[in-house]
């Protein structure tokens, strides 16, 4: 009898643990971007691969030689190298939301003022006759021009998933025009062109993988003296899953 009751326990225990695992909501996970590798070059024998760290909440740390510094919830300065080789963003803030940038690329040293307008950030203006504007479609990007007295720039976006974005990241700080491939969008770059000179730009073939993430992207440019000439780079994605920091 003493035996049949503990094997009765024991039975109940399994099924129990095992309603209580059933009732458990698996961990919520996000995938980012933790390799690229990049073929370029007129005989696309230049390979360039840059790896991607990410801190416990899932923000990005390290990009190539690029460092990633936070005060808080607060992304305040991004760098590498030093001295008169050292590129540096620095960033303020006033209650989390982003007032002003500075780039310091010796002997540059420029400060740059944010216009946020519901939660986004709307346009970037740095020195007379040079800005930034941003535009929306929903919750996607749909283009930045960068606004010159010289040449203006127009990037267009597209419906692609970006492989640079990570959601932890609050406001869109950067665009490829200061660091290449710092896209804090969910959606991806199409095209870029000139206004004063469309034939030059370039164009932007992602091909996705089945979650929609891409698998690589082959880069297209025009040659500045040859418009029916182009440079190609072939980018390729890695990623990895992480847990959602609770």
């Amino acid at each position: 009898m003493k035996t049949k009751l503990l094997l009765t326990v024991a039975a109940l225990c399994i099924m129990l643990g095992a309603c209580k695992k059933k009732g458990v909501a698996p961990k919520q996970q996000i995938k980012l971007l933790s390799k690229i590798t990049e073929v370029s070059g007129p005989n696309g024998d230049d390979t360039t691969i840059t790896l991607m760290s990410y801190d416990s909440k899932n923000r990005l740390i390290k990009r190539g030689a690029w460092n990633y510094t936070y005060n808080g919830d607060d992304l305040v300065k991004i760098g590498y190298g030093q001295g008169t080789g050292s590129t540096n963003y620095t960033f303020t803030y006033n209650n989390g939301v982003p007032v002003t940038m500075r780039l310091q690329a010796p002997p540059l040293d420029e400060t740059y003022t944010y216009t946020v307008v519901d939660g986004r950030v709307t346009k970037r203006t740095g020195r007379p006759g040079y800005s930034f504007v941003f535009t929306y479609a929903n919750d996607n990007l749909a283009s930045y021009k960068i606004v010159t007295y010289a040449n203006p720039t127009t990037n267009e976006y597209g419906l692609d998933k970006n492989p640079y974005y990570n959601p932890t990241a609050k406001y869109l700080l950067l665009t490829a025009n200061d660091q290449e491939n710092d896209y804090i969008s969910k959606n991806a770059v199409i095209q870029s062109y000139y206004q004063h000179y469309p034939y030059l730009g370039s164009q932007y073939n992602y091909l996705p993988g089945a979650d929609g993430y891409p698998k690589s992207v082959i880069i297209k440019v025009n040659k500045p003296n040859d418009p029916d000439s182009f440079n190609y780079a072939y980018l390729s994605f890695e990623y990895v899953m992480r847990d959602v920091a609770q």
